[in-house]
């Protein structure tokens, strides 16, 4: 609430000149941009340039989209032009000023989303998981597929698996690989992760309720999980029977 007032009362100091000004025929209201580069400032991050292009991509998607980050002090950068980066786990900026690529300190970062030309949404939102033996969490990016009281996430984590000779032999480019890992987010915001998504591999992850999601999978006539479309009916059936 205060950062919101203190913005709000920045906003009637800088803008009420530029309202309230008479007797000038063209005054372009720039409110509107003020707020934008106050909200901007709160993008914090390091100068980033990627000299490996490898084969494969390290990213969820090359263009740079239009999306909207949230930040841990619940407000919202909105319309800026991102890449995430799934080798690094990092959110990428493209400044407007210079056009440089700026990583974004992932720690205030809550989560974003960022949308396609074709109307197409993903979001994506900072999740805990376990990584080997460790007994600490990790926080990654995990993209949304379903929410309730049962979430499924999808850890699409890029990974190096190789390397391959240049055409000219005179170097060597990195092999890089999507890894996606999924996550069931339970109440608790306990995640259990899993590769494949095979009917008796889920099952397994919740023993004490077999017989419960063996006979709902029945009644829908959900035999086979061939996709990521499956898993999210495979989940809609957990918060139906846990």
């Amino acid at each position: 609430m205060i950062m919101r007032y203190l913005k709000y009362v920045l906003f009637l100091i800088v803008c009420w000149p530029v309202v309230f000004i008479q007797g000038q025929s063209t005054i372009a209201c720039t409110c509107d941009t003020i707020l934008d580069s106050l909200m901007e400032s709160q993008l914090a991050g390091d100068l980033y340039l990627q000299l490996d292009r490898g084969v494969g991509s390290q990213y969820f998607t090359d263009e740079w989209l239009k999306g909207e980050v949230y930040l841990s002090n619940k407000t919202v950068v909105r319309n800026k032009y991102l890449k995430y980066n799934q080798y690094l786990d990092k959110l990428m900026w493209l400044t407007p000023a210079n056009h440089q690529q700026i990583m974004l300190d992932k720690e205030p970062i809550e989560g974003f989303c960022i949308s396609n030309n074709f109307g197409n949404k993903y979001y994506f939102q900072k999740i805990p998981i376990k990584v080997d033996m460790s007994p600490d969490s990790l926080l990654v990016f995990g993209e949304v597929l379903y929410q309730n009281k049962i979430s499924l996430y999808a850890y699409r984590k890029v990974i190096l698996t190789g390397y391959e000779v240049a055409s000219t032999g005179s170097y060597y480019k990195n092999i890089y690989t999507v890894n996606t890992i999924y996550f069931f987010m339970l109440e608790n915001g306990r995640t259990i992760g899993f590769k494949k998504y095979r009917k008796h591999n889920i099952i397994q992850l919740f023993p004490d309720k077999k017989d419960q999601i063996v006979a709902k999978l029945k009644e829908l006539k959900q035999r086979h999980f061939r996709n990521e479309a499956d898993l999210k009916n495979i989940t809609k059936v957990l918060n139906e029977v846990l």
